[in-house]
């Protein structure tokens, strides 16, 4: 009797163990997923051209000069035959063919004579771009465009060569 109690209780184990296994095997599954991931080019912008308002005379009152992003200008005050150089300034952008992308500018900028104190400082404002909405296209990875501003010139300004920089930013949309 002890025998066949062990026999029953070793083919019952035996049962046991390969049904569970069997039935575990059932409840699992995997597959794969592929992976992807693309670099992009960075973009990046040059200027090429500065931006030149010539030469102003001081009047004993203030004035504004609006230079278009075409080289032209409205509101000037030059001396006959003295105009100097004129010009809109410049940028190219390189970087992913067929993106687009957005140009911000700083909200002002000063020149300086380099002297100190007033009437040494002019404010540089109201940029402009000759793309619609500041924003442009990088066909075939390139694309280019002018900016304008308009320069404040003040009441009794004092003479001398003003100069100052500003910043141009663009970023992919």
């Amino acid at each position: 009797m002890k025998t066949t109690i062990l026999k029953f209780f070793t083919l019952s184990a035996a049962i046991f163990a390969f049904s569970t296994i069997s039935f575990g095997q059932g409840n699992t599954a995997s597959d794969d997923a592929s992976v992807g991931a693309r670099i992009i080019t960075p973009i990046a912008i040059t200027n090429t051209a500065s931006m030149e308002f010539g030469n102003l005379l001081e009047t004993g009152t203030e004035y504004t000069v609006v230079l278009g992003t075409d080289g032209t200008t409205i509101g000037d005050n030059r001396p006959t035959g003295l105009a100097g150089t004129i010009q809109s300034a410049g940028f190219d952008v390189t970087g992913e063919s067929g993106a687009t992308y957005t140009i911000t500018f700083p909200d002002y900028v000063i020149l300086n004579n380099g002297e100190t104190g007033s009437g040494n400082e002019m404010t540089l404002n109201n940029f402009t771009s000759s793309k619609t909405g500041n924003t442009g296209t990088l066909n075939s990875g390139n694309d280019s465009f002018t900016v304008g501003a308009s320069l404040t010139v003040n009441a009794e300004q004092n003479s001398g060569d003003y100069t100052g920089t500003f910043s141009v930013t663009v970023n992919y949309n």
